[in-house]
């Protein structure tokens, strides 16, 4: 994606060149922005320790360490399908956590707004948590943070299964 970002940049300032020496009317253009999303349905990602798949989505798969539920909005899944909080953790780097569409490598494009403020607000618990007890966030007690997720009102599934994993 960085090559692919390098090479889109250049020719956007190649193109702007081109405009003012070729077309009439741009001879005195000057490019002032350029936007800083341009690629907003991709983009950086890291390698999870777990990647939710399209079927994993399409079987509502649930996962003990559950951090959210994610919804396709294209087609209906009952009950969704779990975050599980190891997507938010890197396979090779210590003391990091990713959220949204930089948790997302491949597989279904988890990019609803809804879902991802609900993993950013659990990277943000589980940073909190991980500084507080002083462990790496991959040692993170995960009942803890879910415990704290769930009493900040982010939906981890139905109340007799947040009792079963212990979350209740």
């Amino acid at each position: 994606m960085s090559r692919i970002a390098q090479k889109e940049r250049a020719y956007i300032y190649e193109f702007a060149r081109f405009l003012r020496t070729h077309v009439p009317g741009f001879e005195e253009s000057d490019l002032h922005v350029v936007a800083p999303l341009t690629c907003a349905r991709g983009g950086k990602s890291l390698e999870s320790v777990y990647i939710v798949t399209a079927e994993d989505v399409a079987r509502s798969a649930r996962f003990d360490d559950v951090i959210c539920i994610y919804y396709d909005d294209k087609k209906y899944y009952p009950g969704g399908c779990d975050i599980p909080y190891r997507m938010l953790l890197p396979v090779k780097v210590d003391g990091l956590l990713a959220a949204g569409k930089s948790a997302v490598k491949r597989g279904p494009q988890i990019r609803q707004r809804y879902c991802v403020q609900l993993m950013g607000q659990a990277a943000r618990v589980a940073a909190s948590l991980a500084v507080k007890n002083r462990v790496e966030p991959r040692h993170l007690e995960v009942r803890e943070l879910q415990k704290t997720l769930h009493s900040l009102g982010s939906e981890m599934g139905m109340e007799t299964r947040l009792r079963k994993l212990g979350i209740i």
